[in-house]
């Protein structure tokens, strides 16, 4: 019997072929290059996005109004605490518009579209290494990452002062630490990822759902012979350096009031509307 006769088998059998021609096209030492190429291309798609965009719209205005806010009242409130609790931005990514705007003499709005160029640039880059540490072969995740790096949703927010771009990279960074410390035993990684969580949590509200990524630590005691004590003493590092770097940038950019209104506000009102 032909494969004709089988479509599906056809079609299965023409996408591995298709796969490993795909494969042949692309040297191995081109994809052991994946990530350099990958930042490139980043770097090449958010500078031609920012070179045709020039990035003044309601958000940026907003975040650079923030930013000069804190910077002229050592406050980073708008109007009142009321007024801020409801419409509240963390503080981290505005203290680094602050602080690159004060060192290199940029105004806040080139301060934040550089910072959104390099986290942007960077994002595919530990995307491609979370999908290797994962399993995934060398060029699934070359492509995957490559279109991640090029896709216009991940330019669009390159090329505007949000805080988005950065939160992604947050992210896309603390499933990195995550998976490598769930796939080879690194107690290091685990650290690392309860120290970017709590640069997220910093970044977004929406920050505080992470927390329960312990719970991926537990998945190596069912599939290896992985002792209770090991997978609590995973969560004691994560929970541990979330806390110590939460301290430590707080004492660094200042605490306000106004931060822990918004979180309230995100989380404890919304619940109480939902409730009722």
């Amino acid at each position: 019997m032909t494969d004709r006769a089988s479509p599906g088998r056809w079609n299965g059998r023409s996408c591995q072929r298709i796969s490993e021609m795909s494969e042949k096209m692309f040297s191995a030492r081109m994809l052991s290059e994946a990530p350099w190429i990958v930042f490139g291309a980043a770097m090449i798609a958010n500078g031609v996005a920012m070179f045709l965009n020039d990035g003044v719209c309601r958000d940026s205005v907003y975040y650079c109004n923030l930013v000069g806010n804190w910077q002229k009242y050592d406050d980073i409130m708008l109007l009142s605490p009321s007024a801020w609790s409801a419409t509240a931005v963390p503080p981290l990514y505005l203290w680094l518009i602050k602080t690159l705007s004060r060192f290199a003499g940029y105004d806040f709005l080139t301060a934040g579209r550089i910072l959104n160029y390099f986290f942007g640039a960077l994002t595919p880059v530990f995307f491609y290494r979370t999908l290797r540490i994962s399993g995934v072969k060398a060029f699934l995740a070359f492509l995957s990452s490559l279109v991640l790096a090029c896709h216009p949703a991940m330019v669009d927010t390159c090329v505007i002062v949000t805080r988005d771009c950065l939160y992604r990279f947050l992210v896309v960074l603390a499933a990195f630490f995550i998976v490598k410390g769930v796939r080879q035993a690194n107690q290091w990684a685990f650290c690392a990822s309860g120290m970017v969580v709590a640069l997220a949590l910093l970044t977004r509200y929406e920050a505080a759902e992470f927390l329960l990524l312990p719970v991926l630590f537990f998945i190596p005691h069912f599939t290896k012979n992985v002792t209770w004590k090991l997978c609590g003493r995973q969560i004691a590092l994560f929970f541990c350096s979330a806390a110590a770097a939460f301290w430590a940038a707080g004492c660094l950019m200042g605490f306000h009031a106004a931060y822990w209104a918004g979180f309230l506000h995100r989380y404890l009102v919304r619940a109480k509307d939902l409730l009722s």
